[in-house]
């Protein structure tokens, strides 16, 4: 029975990197900067969970705060430039570089943000102080959120920041941080810089500092099964095909008993890297599931039939039909668990072991 309930996600979080360091050139020092964090969808993973950012300045009275979930900020990738509804004190924070191939929107106003870190902390010029979450921020695959760091302190050397020199702050095989915008206000979200004139907000800048995450992998299931690697792929079909031969071991188990043996593989344990992943997910670009949806609708949604009464779904719609030509195992092992009787061979009848 056990077999047959497999969990999706792994129940653990795993700290791929305790840290990711951004590029440090000191550039300049004010009281907040604001920038987006992506979540990248090269491998197999549920979601990930951001748990704490550290920068370094005189620092002060400092708060953390990500922009809404419930929001919808995205804009078209074409536009170049984003439009404020009339009667509303939004701006919108953009990633030039990235346009016209791909852009974000966060926008500035406080009622689309909340806060997630509350604490006064000593000036820390050299060493980078950790701010950790009360909440972490969780993000699944091809989404991401605004991260904004503020410091009440008065005058301009709050917090360290950068000039933007490249595309992305940071960009590793789960994460991608994206430049953003830098803010002159000692007030969280203030429309006033402490000349009071000109715009509080300045673009093309960089987050400074560490920012800690972990990751929550997907766990192997037939409706996962092209998220996975080439080399987990073909072990999957082994393992199957083995099954499918009368002298092997493995024909005396059931599908779902070789389905639990998968569940519980990383996606890494059969020698998949994060480069070839990436790879043939670049080269493909998705045709294989185009594909696999032109020959049966079920595989690009991800979906299997309802079983039948014996158990077991129809031969022509189950995930076992798409990657072995000859259908499910009920058919290969009627001679093992059947009397030899021929007539029984084409009959609906669930099988049981003898």
């Amino acid at each position: 029975m056990a077999a047959s309930i497999r969990p999706t996600s792994a129940t653990y979080t795993l700290h791929e990197a305790v840290s990711v360091d951004t590029t440090d050139h000191e550039d300049h020092t004010f009281s907040g900067v604001m920038f987006p964090v992506e979540c990248k969808a090269d491998l197999p993973i549920d979601h990930m969970l951001i748990t704490s950012v550290s920068v370094r300045g005189m620092l002060g009275p400092m708060t953390v705060w990500v922009s809404k979930e419930e929001d919808d900020t995205s804009i078209d990738a074409t536009d170049e430039e984003a439009t404020i509804p009339s009667g509303q004190n939004k701006e919108i924070m953009l990633s030039p570089q990235a346009r016209p191939t791909s852009s974000m929107a966060v926008s500035v106003d406080h009622s689309d943000w909340k806060m997630v870190y509350e604490r006064e902390h000593s000036p820390s010029i050299s060493d980078f102080v950790e701010l950790k979450f009360d909440t972490p921020i969780k993000l699944r695959p091809n989404e991401f959120c605004g991260i904004y760091i503020h410091s009440r302190r008065p005058g301009d050397e709050a917090i360290v920041y950068d000039n933007q020199r490249t595309e992305y702050t940071h960009d590793d095989k789960f994460l991608r941080i994206r430049p953003g915008l830098a803010h002159l206000s000692n007030t969280p979200f203030g429309r006033r810089t402490i000349w009071g004139w000109g715009s509080p907000w300045r673009e093309n800048r960089e987050f400074v500092g560490q920012l800690s995450y972990g990751v929550v992998y997907k766990l192997w299931n037939p409706d996962e099964y092209l998220k996975f690697g080439g080399k987990f792929k073909t072990a999957a079909r082994t393992l199957f095909g083995c099954q499918r031969r009368l002298e092997s071991p493995l024909s005396r188990l059931p599908d779902d008993v070789i389905f639990y043996i998968l569940n519980l593989c990383r996606w890494d344990w059969y020698g998949d890297t994060v480069e070839e992943i990436t790879d043939a997910k670049a080269s493909t670009s998705n045709s294989s599931i185009a594909v696999a949806g032109a020959h049966s609708p079920t595989v690009a949604r991800g979906r299997t039939s309802r079983p039948t009464a014996s158990g077991w779904p129809p031969l022509s719609l189950t995930f076992l039909s798409r990657i072995m030509p000859h259908g499910s195992r009920q058919a290969h092992v009627s001679q093992i668990y059947h009397d030899g009787d021929e007539s029984d061979e084409d009959s609906d009848e669930s099988w049981e072991p003898a």
